[in-house]
């Protein structure tokens, strides 16, 4: 049973590892919320926890594991009746396929997705979807198009503030084509690292 201060300690551990995996420190964020006990959580919290998962294996570059943990989420999400959020989902698990170049995979959860689903989707969701839609071809034939270059450079805003740039920079590297993506987006290094000790706290026992 979740009790109201089982439920307000793992928010605070889900948030807790969003700001580690923000800060760039992405393998303290991954081992908060190893510590989470998924078995209390209700469909919609645990899916929710899966996805703050996948966001996290992106960020260490574990694609096939992030792959897994927004597959997971976005079932829990659908057997809740969140459809929202398993469209919101699915848009991180076809930009997950294709960082793996996996197109069988993002064929088959592309086709999920119709306007009435997508019109769930928030601006800078929307234009990430409309940008790996018009990536699939260069990744079809390994081979980056004009049309990509022109995109890529009109969205940029919308990519780096939906907080897609790890994914991004991690197709646009087969292509060699970080340049696209500015230098400025790209380095965050400055930012003021959380103190370790923090985890131990969040992932000691309950």
């Amino acid at each position: 049973m979740l009790t109201d201060n089982k439920l307000e300690k793992m928010i605070a551990k889900v948030n807790l590892a969003i700001a580690y995996r923000m800060a760039e420190q992405p393998a303290l964020s991954y081992q908060i919320l190893q510590s989470i006990d998924e078995s209390i959580l209700s469909e919609r919290r645990l899916a929710g926890v899966l996805v703050v998962k996948g966001n996290t294996a992106m960020a260490l570059h574990d694609v096939e594991a992030a792959i897994a943990h927004y597959i997971m989420a976005r079932k829990h999400y659908i057997k809740a009746k969140y459809r929202r959020n398993a469209t919101r989902v699915t848009v991180n698990l076809l930009g997950a396929a294709l960082a793996d170049q996996q197109r069988t995979l993002f064929e088959k959860f592309r086709k999920t997705l119709d306007a009435k689903s997508e019109s769930h989707l928030t601006d800078n969701e929307s234009a990430y979807l409309l940008w790996l839609d018009t990536l699939y071809g260069s990744v079809k034939y390994k081979k980056i198009s004009p049309e990509v270059e022109r995109i890529t450079l009109n969205l940029a805003p919308k990519l780096l503030a939906g907080g897609y740039i790890t994914p991004v920079k991690m197709i646009l590297d087969r292509f060699d084509a970080t340049h696209l993506i500015s230098l400025e987006a790209q380095t965050k290094t400055n930012k003021a690292r959380l103190k370790a000790r923090l985890v131990d706290h969040w992932c000691g026992s309950p």
